[in-house]
């Protein structure tokens, strides 16, 4: 077992290649939100700190009538982990990592900033309402605890010997943590405009609630809105009462009292009904919520509607019935309190569409793709958060309808542009190709096609090509920039082409493209690769065939340990395993074993119908570690596992890592004991494209590529005389037996 780390002083100053070392140093711009008047917008951008190897957030602003961003504060100890916008557009209220039990103020006007209230644990998730009477936090606390009673506990609970953890309810644990009686609560303090008081006393709306909102590790303040009018809080939240292996969610109305009164409990909205019920937003006038759902119990990846309940009357309306598209967040605004902002997954790219609330229709003309955090500053004019393949996240403004008179979409940040316009080969936009899949009778399968880097035409060179497979399987590669999946960080430093197919299985193409994997993962999405990598091969002729690779995390993951185990022995190029070299980040080996030890519970009944237990046959039926090929493995594999993935857990990657071992297979495994199923830390992501491109380029050589189809004929062969030993050995025995 081999452990490198790999630390990297790196000067941004002259001109360079693209590469992940110079990604993981850019400006990553977060956090964005527009000031009630609708005059500026205030974003968080981070940069990578190499002394304290910690990338410090930092909080801007923006003018939209034009401008360079104004850093507010240039103190490298306050690093600002959420920000919300006074109700005069004038102050911030925010957090910071320096005190993170605090909130703090900052003005404008005279810049300085000041701590206007303190708790006993750690909060987050910041909101203040638009008439600035309330402002709403989370915290993690034990149910039916206070602040202070759940730091106390917490300090006692440190001091006692034994650190065992007992349980009578599942889960054990989630992501990267493990469940341990604590919630993230919801909790509001009333603000005095007048005198700049600011609680001090703060209300736990959830009280006894056993559950979290915003969910832990991936929820955020989307989860829960306040009313205009400072009287209501709207959230969502699984309570314990579900059982844990359903994805039900239910949404909830708290109403404030005049005066303090933490036993008061919320109204649930949609109690009684199946189905997630998520991110809650209040109408203008406060007699609506409007809220993403869906229908099943255990299926996170259903394509939701949107409901919308009218608090006066309590009747229900729901849009979206016959629309295909994923939609991930939605917003309604005071400047247009007749329709409701909608951010959408559609063929490849995010982008942004209108709901008419009064017709239901669908305004979906606008051209801004590849856009999030939209939100309108007047009745026409939207801010948003945009990016390409070939473009970091940056802050823009546009039309809501594409093509109405007054200004169209402009670029209103560019944080990145000194080490863009310093990079020695410009980036490379990708070519949208379509291809004949699995079910091609039902339509053809898209995906992104970067060229390599270097060839020019003519020159009678041959490339290698490198798929690289999503995860999910409901997932998808949308023509955006990723920090972590970031195909121009391999492209630049290689001469690879490389495809990014969206295979059966994927969001955004259709929702019975996406239900296509179920019972179908080791067919269907499979087939796709396969037949991408040759119709690819077909369109580009400059790349060679015998020089192909296969990458991919989480499910794409499962999918190169999938492509492993396929029996290439008797024709490789012909074969479902036609790759020379493969990459694979915490991905599944074995699809029963992995269902049992998964913290996402309802993940198999989703997509193979019935829990392991029940149907164990189904699961080995797509595991890889069960496929025809397994134990006649020659194709060279690189593995990475988190050591605290526990949605895909250590063993599935030592598995894999010791098959490939003990059948002589040119294996390694790179094993990063602080990271979960993604790989966060910045130097553990160079790592981690450093030896993937190391492998790759070794692997994709000519010696290496005659040598692993050496290692594949050998396998024939082994394969052929192991099946004569058998054959003979039982010929003794009488006919009768």
């Amino acid at each position: 077992m081999i452990f490198e780390l790999l630390l990297i002083g790196l000067s941004l100053a002259g001109k360079q290649e693209f590469s992940i070392d110079v990604n993981v140093h850019m400006t990553k711009v977060g956090s964005l939100y527009a000031s009630p008047d609708g005059t500026k917008v205030a974003f968080t951008a981070k940069v990578l700190d190499d002394n304290t190897q910690k990338r410090n957030s930092k909080l801007y602003l923006q003018y939209l009538s034009g401008g360079d961003p104004v850093c507010l504060m240039e103190n490298e100890a306050f690093s600002v982990t959420d920000f919300a916008w006074g109700p005069d557009s004038e102050t911030i209220a925010f957090l910071s990592s320096a005190d993170a039990k605090s909130i703090f103020l900052y003005s404008i006007k005279s810049k300085t900033f000041e701590t206007v209230a303190s708790f006993p644990v750690s909060i987050g998730n910041l909101r203040w309402s638009k008439r600035g009477g309330i402002m709403t936090f989370s915290a993690l606390v034990y149910p039916g605890m206070t602040m202070q009673e759940s730091a106390d506990f917490a300090i006692q609970r440190a001091k006692y010997g034994s650190d065992a953890i007992a349980y009578d309810r599942a889960p054990v644990y989630f992501w990267d943590h493990f469940v341990t009686g604590d919630a993230n609560h919801l909790f509001f303090i009333k603000v005095n405009l007048e005198t700049k008081k600011f609680g001090p006393d703060a209300t736990d709306i959830m009280n006894k609630f056993e559950g979290d909102c915003p969910e832990r590790t991936f929820g955020s303040k989307l989860s829960y809105d306040i009313s205009e009018n400072d009287k209501f809080i709207t959230y969502s939240a699984q309570p314990e009462a579900v059982e844990p292996w359903s994805v039900r969610k239910h949404v909830y109305v708290y109403s404030i009292p005049e005066n303090d009164d933490p036993k008061r409990e919320a109204m649930c909205l949609t109690c009684g009904k199946s189905g997630m019920h998520t991110s809650p937003i209040f109408s203008p006038t406060g007699r609506f919520v409007a809220m993403l759902k869906s229908k099943d119990d255990y299926d996170e990846s259903e394509y939701s509607k949107l409901l919308l309940y009218d608090l006066l009357t309590k009747e229900e309306k729901t849009y979206l019935e016959n629309w295909d598209e994923l939609p991930s967040s939605i917003h309604w605004s005071a400047h247009l309190p007749d329709k409701i902002i909608i951010t959408t997954s559609s063929k490849g790219r995010g982008r942004v569409v209108s709901l008419d609330v009064g017709t239901g229709k669908i305004d979906s003309s606008n051209d801004a793709y590849s856009v999030s955090s939209c939100q309108m500053v007047s009745k026409k004019r939207m801010v948003y958060l945009k990016s390409t393949y070939t473009h970091p996240v940056d802050v823009w403004a546009g039309n809501l309808v594409k093509g109405e008179e007054g200004l169209e979409e402009v670029q209103l940040t560019n944080m990145n542009k000194e080490v863009m316009e310093n990079l020695a080969t410009p980036l490379i936009e990708p070519i949208e190709v379509f291809f004949d899949g699995a079910l091609k009778e039902k339509g053809q399968v898209q995906g992104w096609y970067f060229p390599p880097k270097d060839r020019k035409e003519g020159d009678g060179k041959k490339y290698p090509l490198l798929v690289w497979i999503h995860g999910g399987p409901e997932s998808s590669w949308e023509a955006s920039w990723s920090d972590r999946w970031n195909p121009e960080c391999m492209l630049m430093q290689s001469n690879f082409g490389m495809f990014l197919p969206n295979i059966h299985g994927s969001t955004g193409f259709g929702e019975e493209f996406t239900k296509a994997v179920r019972d179908n993962w080791s067919t269907h999405p499979l087939d796709d690769v396969v037949a991408g990598r040759k119709a690819i091969l077909a369109k580009f002729d400059y790349l060679d065939p015998k020089k192909t690779a296969a990458m991919g995390g989480s499910f794409g993951g499962y999918m190169v340990n999938l492509i492993q185990s396929q029996d290439s022995t008797n024709n490789k190029e012909e074969s479902k395993n036609p790759f020379a070299a493969l990459v694979c980040h915490d991905g599944t080996y074995d699809s029963p074993q992995h269902m049992y030890e998964s913290d996402v519970f309802f993940f198999g009944t989703t997509e193979f119908g019935k829990p392991a237990w029940e149907d164990r046959a189904v699961y080995e039926k797509h595991s890889p570690s069960h496929a025809d090929g397994a134990g006649k493995w020659s194709t060279p594999q690189l593995t990475f596992h988190g050591l605290k993935d526990y949605r895909c857990a250590r063993g599935q990657g030592i598995g894999i890592f010791t098959v490939l071992q003990r059948v002589g297979c040119p294996s390694r495994l790179v094993m990063f004991p602080d990271e979960n199923h993604w790989v966060l830390n910045p130097y553990n992501s160079i790592e981690w494209y450093h030896d993937s491109l190391n492998w790759l380029k070794k692997y994709l050589s000519d010696a290496e590529v005659e040598a692993t189809l050496a290692r594949n004929a050998a396998m024939k062969s082994k394969s052929t005389e192991v099946a004569s030993q058998k054959k003979v050995s039982n010929d003794w025995l009488p006919d009768e037996l």
